[in-house]
């Protein structure tokens, strides 16, 4: 079985300015249907968005 550990330790620099420009992506699309915009829905929409990104990274790590 693999070990979580070895995944985060494929996280490196470049995949993690990946993972997270792709959730700032999806975070943009995603808040332009919201009429107030705030620094704690950044926040909650970059925390989210960059939850998910990440699970969808470990699922194709585990898969392969």
């Amino acid at each position: 079985m693999k070990q979580f550990e070895d995944f985060v330790e494929t996280l490196d620099s470049k995949k993690r300015l990946e993972i997270a420009s792709k959730a700032n992506d999806d975070f943009q699309k995603g808040r332009e249907s919201v009429e107030r915009k705030d620094i704690h829905q950044e926040i909650a929409g970059t925390s989210f968005y960059m939850s998910l990104r990440l699970l969808e990274e470990y699922h194709q790590w585990l898969n392969k």
